[in-house]
């Protein structure tokens, strides 16, 4: 990356997190949504209301809490898939330039 782009190539970045956070959070309340709403139509036998409230609430969190987690194991799996390091080879030392006389006027 050239130093006259590393700015913008910053920025684009700093967006990109962003803009993934986002879309992230919205995945993930969708999923908790879903799951609270299939809890609720399926209610368990013998709890009281409350008690009820709280297992929607409960799998609606451990569902998007699992979903997170496959989501994450996904990601470490593309990312060590892609990731290749380069060896860098020795720096070569450069040859000595010759001193230049001043001239004398």
């Amino acid at each position: 990356m050239p130093a006259a782009d590393s700015g913008a190539a910053s920025g684009l970045v700093n967006m990109l997190q962003l803009v993934g956070g986002a879309l992230g959070l919205g995945v993930l309340v969708a999923v908790y949504g879903t799951a609270s709403r299939n809890a609720a139509s399926h209610p368990l036998p013998g709890l009281t209301p409350f008690a009820q409230s709280q297992h929607m609430i409960t799998h609606g969190i451990a569902t998007a809490f699992g979903f997170a987690a496959i989501l994450n194991v996904c990601s470490l799996l593309v990312i060590i898939t892609l990731i290749r390091t380069k060896r860098l080879a020795p720096a070569s030392t450069p040859a000595p330039r010759p001193q230049e006389e001043a001239v004398a006027s």
